[in-house]
């Protein structure tokens, strides 16, 4: 994201009292999370990652992981990241999330 664009988007965060993704440009705004995680892509994307991203996690710690999950579709199948979108369901669908981690979906 271009400065011109997050210095506008961190105003209007403020403005409207809404917390926002953690990204390094963001000054002012409140984050919704402690931790972006950007890990979980191509060969990153994997239960040994998830894994990894509980083990050095601190609790109480709220983390975004940046997905991209996705069913086939005619949309997807143009995608270049297409075969990836599959593994990445399979693997966000098949992990077993420890039983320590709360888990809150956005």
């Amino acid at each position: 994201m271009n400065e011109k664009l997050s210095d506008l988007f961190e105003t209007l965060a403020l403005e409207y009292n809404v917390p926002v993704r953690t990204y390094p440009l963001r000054k002012k705004a409140r984050p919704y999370t402690d931790y972006l995680i950007l890990d979980f892509y191509k060969e990153g994307a994997s239960i040994a990652t998830l894994d990894q991203i509980v083990k050095e996690s601190k609790d109480g710690d709220r983390i975004e992981i940046m997905t991209h999950p996705a069913y086939m579709d005619t949309h997807i199948l143009q995608s270049s990241y297409n075969m990836e979108r599959i593994l990445e369901l399979d693997v966000l669908t098949t992990w077993k999330v420890p039983a320590n981690v709360n888990m809150k979906l956005r």
